[in-house]
Order: C-alpha cells, then structure tokens, then sequence
C-alpha cells in the first residue's frame, strides 16, 4: 500500500499527516495492496483539470480521478486512482470553516475518496445523502482513531 502525494516545497499542509490518513482508510476498506496519489495544485491547474474532464471552466475544490476499481489478478500492483486538491481553495475554505489548512485538506481528500468508492453526490438527493454520510463515518472514524481532530461539520 502506498499513498503518494505531490505539493510544491513549503506547502504548509502536513504531508505526512494527510498520508497517514489515507492509508489506515485503505487499510480500512481492505485496499492495502493498493496505490493512490494525491496532488496540490493551485487554481490554474485544478480549472484546466475541470475544464478538460468535466467540462467545467471554472475553480474548484477538489477532482477525482479512479484508474482500478479492483485489483488486477495476479496479485499486481494497482493504482485506485488520483485526488487533486487545490489548496487555495482549501485554505479560503479552512478559514471560513476555522479549521486549519491540514483539516481541510484532509477533508477533501475525504471527499474525493469517496468519490473513488464509486459514489456520487450530484447524482440526486437520495445519492447525495449517502455520499455526505459516508464521508461523516470516515472522518469519524479517523478521529476515533486518533489522527484528526474534527468538529463533525462538513461545511466548507
């Protein structure tokens, strides 16, 4: 298992933080032989992103990007899938939120993994409800275990 992440030098998110995370959600969700990568970006990389794959020109907070839903046979190494995070707009999403700048980071990489489950929260109210449920249980989760503090709100 390994969660690969890709910030410029002096980014103030706690890298080693967020990985950890990551990888006891893998571990969780019984996905230990996987790969997943992880990329700050800033808001020119993240709309040329949104533009290219949603067909959206326009800023946004996070993308998701699943490669392997499952594992490849044979015990190969595989890759989940990539999350891009645009850290300005988690860093004017955390202080609007008073979180810190890691919090909120890790939060939207929450979000994109559940997206990388396979659920979708534009896909009605219904959709929307169990996305934003799951997203609760494993931020929950992550703090029962010791590794975020989080104050149960999935504001912005």
């Amino acid at each position: 298992m390994s969660v690969r992440i890709f910030a410029r030098a002096g980014t103030s998110v706690r890298l080693r933080a967020l990985c950890r995370c990551l990888e006891v959600l893998m571990r969780k969700e019984g996905l230990a032989a996987a790969e997943l990568e992880i990329s700050l970006v800033g808001e020119r990389r993240i709309r040329t992103l949104n533009r290219k794959h949603r067909r959206k020109d326009t800023v946004t907070d996070v993308l998701s990007f699943p490669i392997d839903a499952r594992a490849p046979k044979g015990g190969r190494p595989w890759c989940l899938g990539e999350i891009v995070i645009a850290t300005p707009v988690a860093a004017r999403q955390a202080r609007r939120a008073r979180r810190t700048l890691t919090q909120q980071t890790l939060r939207l990489a929450v979000h994109g993994w559940v997206h990388l489950q396979g659920y979708d929260h534009e896909r009605g109210p219904r959709a929307a409800r169990r996305f934003e449920t799951l997203e609760a249980r494993y931020l929950e989760y992550l703090k029962r275990k010791g590794l975020m503090p989080w104050d149960g709100s999935l504001r912005l």
